[in-house]
C-alpha cells in the first residue's frame, strides 16, 4: 500500500468546524430527502462547509443515491455529481461515499473535475489498500485534496487499520459510532470522525473520543466543544 505524498491539502478540515462537522447524505441521512440537491442547500444555509454524499454509477450517469437500482419511496430532484458540483457554492467541499466499482467511478469524477476548479474540493473518501494506489493516480493528474480513510467496510480491527493509516499520512480516519470503543490507537497528526451521529446522546458519546462527526444538518445539541476522555 503506497503511502500519500507529503503535504497533502486538508484545509477542508478547518473549514469543517471545532468539532468537525460533515452533512451525512448531505446533512438529511435516513430522511426521503437524503442525498438530494435540496438536502445540500439547507445543509450549506445551516453553515456546513463539507458535504459526505453517496454516489452510484448507474446508465453512464453517477447519482446520488445510496444504493443501486430504484430507491422506492426517497425524493429524487436530479442529484448527480454534476449538478451537486453547480449547486453547491465554491466554498464549500463533497465527501465521495462511492458505493460503485470504485475505480471506475473515481475515475469519471477525475475525468470530470480535471483543470477545473472542482478538483479542489471534492474529497475522496478510501476503504481498502487498492483505492490508495487509484488514489496516488488521480492525484497525479488533479488537484485533489487530502482523502479520508474510513474503516466502515474494513473487518480487520480498527486499531489495525489506525496503524496503516499512521504509516500512510493519513489526515482524516473515520470509525462507525459502535467501533469507536475498539478504537486505542490514534493515528498522528489525523482527525478522528465518527458516523453516524444523528441525535445528541451520540453526538456527546462520539466527542469523547474524536475531533467530529458525519452528522444531520439540523442536529443542535448543547455542546459543540469535544471533550476526549484520557
Amino acid at each position: 500500500m503506497a503511502p500519500l505524498r507529503p503535504g497533502q491539502d486538508y484545509a477542508w478540515l478547518a473549514a469543517a468546524g471545532v468539532p468537525v462537522r460533515i452533512a451525512h447524505a448531505l446533512g438529511e441521512s435516513d430522511q426521503r430527502t437524503a442525498n438530494t440537491l435540496g438536502a445540500a442547500r439547507r445543509a450549506y444555509a445551516a453553515g456546513l462547509r463539507v458535504l459526505e454524499v453517496d454516489l452510484v454509477l448507474e446508465g453512464g450517469e453517477l447519482r446520488c443515491q445510496h444504493d443501486p437500482g430504484p430507491q422506492g419511496d426517497l425524493l429524487k430532484d436530479g442529484c448527480n455529481i454534476n449538478t451537486l458540483l453547480s449547486t453547491v457554492p465554491r466554498d464549500a467541499w463533497i465527501v465521495l461515499d462511492l458505493k460503485s466499482d470504485i475505480e471506475t467511478a473515481g475515475q469519471y469524477i477525475v475525468d470530470r473535475i480535471q483543470g477545473t476548479p472542482d478538483e479542489r474540493r471534492v474529497v475522496f473518501q478510501l476503504y481498502q489498500p487498492k483505492d490508495f494506489s487509484l488514489f496516488n493516480r488521480w492525484q497525479s493528474r488533479a488537484n485533489l485534496p487530502g482523502p479520508i480513510l474510513s474503516t466502515y467496510r474494513v473487518r480487520r480491527s480498527v486499531d489495525h487499520v489506525a496503524r496503516h493509516a499512521d504509516r500512510l499520512g493519513v489526515g482524516a480516519f473515520a470509525v462507525p459510532l459502535d467501533r469507536l470503543p475498539a478504537l486505542s490507537f490514534r493515528p498522528a497528526g489525523a482527525r478522528i470522525l465518527a458516523h453516524p451521529v444523528h441525535d445528541c446522546l451520540s453526538w456527546a458519546e462520539a466527542l469523547r473520543r474524536v475531533d467530529g462527526v458525519y452528522t444531520l444538518s439540523s442536529l443542535q445539541c448543547a455542546s459543540l466543544s469535544p471533550v476526549r476522555s484520557t
